[in-house]
């Protein structure tokens, strides 16, 4: 006797897409900048961040977290380091107070998500990191050399149909771009004298 055959259909899964975007500054660049497309979940990495104190500059200069989660900063310097942040706007307050050579610091992000913090050391003012607590893992950091005016950015794995991404910078704001129609545009800065253009394109 033949048993009838059962065909299992399941969903295929929504194929992933990239973001592409330039930002033009007519204006000095941005020291900090992050791109990031909201609401998307990877797997979580097995290890906290590391942000190093080495050679007097904090590494990586800007680094993005999920809210809640806590980032490991080492000092790999023969010397003492500090990291503090004081931000009215995120209602951020910390002083990690001396860092030892070789020591290890836990930093708690828990801030609201969508702020970034910039940390300093009160030691060496000249140190500087940005730290943003985000509802996504889908994030890249635009550097730009200190001449350069045309800065790209690539956040790849991101949904087929993501709508915006927002792009921030240390020193003209931040903005949000659509992405409906798979590409969009805006600026930072007055609209009659914008310090820099950006635009986004969204790629199967």
């Amino acid at each position: 006797m033949r048993l009838p055959c059962l065909l299992l259909l399941s969903a295929a899964p929504l194929a992933a897409a990239t973001v592409e975007g330039v930002i033009t500054y007519q204006r000095a660049p941005s020291a900090g900048a992050l791109a990031w497309v909201p609401g998307v979940t990877r797997a979580a990495a097995s290890a906290a961040p590391v942000i190093d104190q080495k050679d007097k500059v904090f590494t990586p200069a800007v680094l993005a977290v999920r809210p809640g989660a806590t980032i490991t900063l080492r000092n790999s310097d023969s010397i003492q380091h500090n990291a503090y942040a004081s931000d009215k706007a995120a209602e951020v307050t910390l002083d990690t107070g001396l860092n030892a050579p070789a020591s290890e610091t836990p930093i708690k992000v828990d801030w609201t998500a969508g702020k970034v913090v910039r940390f300093g050391c009160k030691i060496h003012p000249s140190m500087q990191v940005w730290i943003a607590a985000l509802d996504t893992d889908a994030w890249a950091v635009p550097v730009a050399a200190e001449a350069e005016k045309t800065v790209r950015f690539t956040i790849a794995d991101v949904p087929a149909d993501a709508a915006r991404v927002a792009v921030w910078t240390s020193k003209y704001g931040q903005v949000e771009i659509d992405l409906a129609s798979g590409t969009g545009s805006g600026q930072l800065g007055p609209a009659d004298k914008p310090a820099a253009t950006i635009t986004a394109t969204r790629r199967p």
